[in-house]
């Protein structure tokens, strides 16, 4: 009975011993599982994938003058080394947006001292305008992430008096040139392609404006990455110019070559050579439509315009530097097949300061 009794002790305290040692591997098992579930946590997708997408994106819109045909205009790595902010409430003046953009109109590469711009006609190293600087002053704001909204001031100066200015003027601003541009980050975008522009007015103001109330332009950039650093782009515009009717009468167009439309086609391929520094080879073409005439034709080829209205295709080979998050550098050499030399080449550059 004794023995019976032992034995059924020993059984009982041998049960108990058993499920607490299951009870402690369950509580063990628990434990390690939800240690293997917070260390294997994925990684947001967007943080894994932003540094591609803004590789292939890093090769940018052109930006052009008021005066001057388009000239793709690279923005190498700034935007993409940018560390994704934090998410917070943005305030009205978050969405300010302020910047100034020079433009050197330069002498020819074989000549870099002369102070003119060569001439692409004749081919020679010095023609008829001087070394011209042009300033955009820029004032906007972000409408959406997608949308901004600014105004651009224009300022122009010359390395000497220009042709048709007052007498000894070498700086002035051009209301005429000055205008409103909506910015458009993206109008669509899949895969390694990407479509986006702007459209501007130039309310006609100024002397300049004369007969030409207003003037309107639509730039429409497209670019498709072969590869993260390589890219396919075409940056084109088309511009619509709304004059009085007495612009295209007899004697205020006695040529018949004063336009209403013009249009301009720059394809171009775009190398990322490192995060901050862009290369880009481009063919641009510009075609005007004379009212009078009723014709398309390359804008050069309108005879009797005046020198300030010629544009010449040209060849254009150029880079961007990011110096820092807020100053770019848009060196370049244009070169014009219609006048294809040493002398005639051109050498011009783009500094863009973004301050807001």
């Amino acid at each position: 009975m004794m023995l019976k009794k032992s034995m059924t002790i020993a059984l009982a305290a041998l049960m108990a011993t058993g499920a607490m040692a299951a009870q402690t591997k369950v509580a063990a098992n628990t434990t390690t599982s939800k240690k293997k579930i917070t260390k294997l946590k994925p990684t947001s997708r967007k943080v894994l994938t932003t540094k591609k997408e803004a590789i292939q994106d890093q090769l940018t819109t052109p930006q052009s003058s008021a005066t001057t045909t388009s000239m793709p205009a690279l923005t190498a790595g700034t935007s993409a080394a940018e560390a994704p902010k934090a998410m917070k409430k943005k305030t009205f003046v978050d969405n300010i947006r302020a910047s100034v953009l020079m433009e050197y109109y330069g002498a020819s590469i074989a000549d870099p001292l002369s102070g003119q711009q060569t001439d692409r006609n004749e081919g020679f190293s010095e023609g008829a305008f001087p070394s011209e600087l042009d300033t955009r002053v820029t004032l906007g704001y972000a409408v959406s992430p997608n949308l901004t909204v600014s105004y651009n001031a224009y300022f122009w100066s010359y390395a000497d008096s220009a042709p048709g200015a007052n007498d000894g003027e070498t700086f002035g601003f051009r209301p005429a040139d000055s205008f409103i541009r909506f910015n458009f980050g993206k109008f669509y975008q899949a895969g390694n392609f990407k479509w986006n522009g702007d459209l501007r007015f130039y309310p006609g103001l100024g002397k300049n404006g004369a007969r030409l109330p207003l003037y309107s332009r639509t730039g429409q950039n497209f670019s498709y990455a072969l590869t993260p650093r390589l890219s396919l782009a075409a940056y084109t515009t088309f511009r619509y110019y709304h004059r009085t009717d007495t612009a295209y009468i007899a004697e205020n167009d006695p040529a018949g070559t004063k336009i209403d439309f013009r249009a301009t086609v720059g394809p171009a391929i775009e190398f990322q050579a490192l995060d901050t520094v862009g290369l880009s080879l481009s063919y641009n073409m510009d075609y005007a439509h004379a009212k009078n005439r009723g014709v398309w034709t390359q804008t050069y080829q309108l005879k009797n315009q005046p020198v300030a209205q010629l544009y010449y295709d040209y060849i254009e080979l150029g880079s961007s530097i990011d110096i820092n998050k807020s100053i770019n550098l848009n060196p370049y050499i244009d070169m014009f097949p219609k006048s294809f030399n040493v002398e005639a080449m051109q050498f011009g550059a783009n500094l863009n300061l973004s301050i807001l």
